[in-house]
């Protein structure tokens, strides 16, 4: 991807559209949106085989939504992001169809997975951000786990146990991308003692 995006990044630098100051931030913004749609594409190809649209969707828009603003484990690789990210989105929530539980219980695992989420985050921003961004990240954290909560109320009213599971799914999953995160960041600093 890196090389593809070189080439359209100078493209588009020499046709006049960006200034040579701007090249490193439009490259940047190319890779990445051409790595993201390869890996929808993938995991949206893999989902309608598997059959679990709709509940690839679900957990892909609370893990991007919450991606952002709780600074998880990130690959060192694209090509083991790819697949983990693939993985994630799509053979998870293949299996959870699989697990019934009690809507009561997925809605007291999820506002837990939430809460610590929350508080948990705040240790990988922290690390990785300035003061003015750790307040930036938290509200946006919150807003979001807001809308996830209001809509967790929402199925649960509507007797949606399979979607209910796939956001409890999901928040596991961010969760435990930030424990990564937050183990990745103790070695790293015992490494530099």
């Amino acid at each position: 991807m890196r090389n593809l995006a070189d080439k359209l990044t100078q493209f588009i630098m020499v046709k006049g559209i960006i200034c040579e100051e701007d090249y490193a931030l439009y490259h940047y913004g190319l890779q990445t949106g051409m790595e993201l749609m390869l890996c929808v594409m993938i995991s949206v190809i893999i989902a309608i085989k598997l059959g679990i649209l709709m509940q690839s969707f679900v957990v892909a828009v609370v893990l991007f939504a919450l991606r952002a603003y709780i600074c998880g484990i990130h690959m060192k690789k694209y090509i083991a992001c790819l697949i983990s990210s693939t993985v994630l989105i799509t053979v998870g929530p293949f299996l959870v169809n699989n697990i019934s539980l009690s809507k009561n219980v997925i809605i007291a695992v999820s506002i837990v997975l939430m809460a610590l989420l929350h508080k948990l985050s705040y240790v990988t921003i922290a690390y990785h951000s300035d003061e003015e961004e750790i307040q930036f990240f938290t509200k946006q954290r919150k807003r979001i786990l807001s809308i996830v909560f209001v809509v967790i109320l929402v199925l649960w009213l509507w007797n949606k146990n399979g979607y209910l599971m796939q956001i409890c799914y999901a928040l596991t999953v961010a969760c435990l991308s930030v424990v990564l995160e937050i183990i990745r960041i103790k070695v790293t600093k015992e490494k530099n003692v």
